[in-house]
C-alpha cells in the first residue's frame, strides 16, 4: 500500500492475462502509484550437453524459436494494458521476439531450462529491460 512503484511479473497464462485488468482494479492503486507489468519470456528447449562440444562461433549464433502461445499471451496483455504499463521482455531479449539466443555475448548460458535464468542470464536480461524500456527511466 505504501509502494510508489508496483511491478507485476508472472508466468502469465491466458486465463491470468485475461483477468489481469480485474486484478489490477482490485489492487486499488492510488493515482500517484506507478504500475509496471512485465510479460512472459521463454528460450525454448535447452540441451546443455549438446552445447559442451560446440565451437564458440556456433554458440554465438545459437537460438531457439519461441512458442507462439507465449507471444499471443504477451500480445493479449499489451492490448489490455497498453505500452505505458506493459513491458514485453520477450521482444527486448529476443530477435524480434520470435527467436531467442541462448548465450550472452561472453558465451554464458542465459537460461538453464528455457524459462528460468542463470545468474549471467539475469544480468543480461536485466540490462536489456533497463536499457530497452521505460523501466530504466523510472
Amino acid at each position: 500500500a505504501e509502494a510508489d512503484l508496483i511491478i507485476l511479473v508472472a508466468l502469465w497464462e491466458e486465463w491470468s492475462a485475461r483477468l489481469l485488468p480485474e486484478t489490477i482494479r482490485n489492487l486499488d492503486l492510488r493515482p500517484d502509484q506507478r504500475l509496471v507489468v512485465i510479460g512472459r519470456k521463454e528460450f525454448g528447449k535447452i540441451t546443455v550437453r549438446k552445447y559442451l562440444d560446440m565451437p564458440e562461433a556456433e554458440l554465438r549464433n545459437l537460438s531457439n524459436r519461441v512458442n507462439a502461445s507465449h507471444l499471443a499471451i504477451n500480445d493479449l496483455i499489451r492490448k489490455e494494458l497498453g505500452d505505458e504499463v506493459f513491458i514485453d521482455q520477450q521482444q527486448l531479449i529476443c530477435v524480434s521476439g520470435l527467436s531467442c539466443r541462448l548465450f550472452t555475448d561472453d558465451l554464458q548460458l542465459i537460461s538453464f531450462d528455457g524459462g528460468h535464468l542463470t545468474k549471467e542470464g539475469a544480468k543480461y536480461v536485466g540490462r536489456r529491460l533497463f536499457e530497452g524500456s521505460f523501466l530504466g527511466k523510472l
